[in-house]
């Protein structure tokens, strides 16, 4: 079978990724490239797990972009021990598009996860919307004659413990560089740069997004994603059209 090309994984995988964060807000949506880059990862997990001081094992939600999609979670035992287990949730890319029902996979992860379907949809953070704005930006963007994608400043080419900062894209955006700086740390992996998310085109950062829910251009320019989402009634795709105006054709 034909590998999905992949630009439809790249939007897939935001979808479902920052789906799970908006209905989960206290989890973090982490670039993940472990087996010494073999995989490309976005992974879901509890903000707790992306912290150096963590000892436990990691509960996580794994979308490989080159490869399947798999739950890391911890199941506590009757004795009051516990075991580590994981599970491929979906095999092949292509089973994702063989449904109408895409919501039937977060169903599935959350299942599996033990992650509890929150009763009504959380209210929206400043890091749900910047996620969220990633996911539309890309869904807009699929049938581009450039490929679109998301990266992570912070290049994370390694297992969980052995850790380097690589940062990526912040160079080329002057307001990026000056709150790089003041950022408030949360004591996750690789910060402060594991705070901003480049958009790309064909590769090349056109502007970045802070979990803190700011958008930085190239020009020096920064504005606030949740005024422009405010203003546009919280509606998420006027909000994507007033940001990317420039790039829509």
């Amino acid at each position: 079978m034909k590998e999905l090309a992949k630009r439809h994984r790249y939007a897939q995988s935001w979808w479902f990724a920052s789906e799970i964060q908006r209905r989960h807000p206290e989890f973090l949506i982490v670039e993940m490239h472990p087996g010494g880059g073999m995989y490309d990862v976005l992974a879901v997990m509890d903000q707790e797990v992306y912290k150096p001081n963590f000892d436990g094992d990691s509960n996580k939600l794994m979308i490989n972009r080159e490869g399947t999609i798999q739950g890391h979670k911890t199941v506590h035992l009757p004795d009051g021990e516990s075991s580590f287990e994981s599970k491929i949730l979906v095999e092949n890319w292509h089973d994702i598009y063989d449904t109408d029902d895409s919501y039937r996979f977060l169903r599935i992860f959350e299942q599996y996860m033990r992650w509890m379907a929150p009763s009504e949809t959380p209210h929206t953070s400043p890091r749900t919307l910047a996620y969220r704005f990633i996911s539309a930006t890309l869904h807009l963007q699929l049938h581009a004659r450039e490929l679109w994608d998301a990266r992570n400043s912070f290049k994370d080419s390694s297992e969980m413990m052995i850790r380097e900062p690589e940062p990526r894209f912040i160079k080329d955006f002057p307001a990026a560089i000056e709150d790089r700086n003041i950022v408030h740390k949360q004591g996750f992996w690789g910060e402060p740069d594991s705070h901003f998310w480049a958009l790309t085109r064909d590769e090349e950062a056109q502007l970045l997004i802070s979990i803190e829910g700011k958008v930085y251009f190239r020009n020096g320019n920064a504005l606030d994603l949740m005024k422009i989402y405010d203003k546009n009634n919280r509606k998420l795709m006027p909000t994507v059209v007033a940001v990317m105006r420039p790039w829509l054709k």
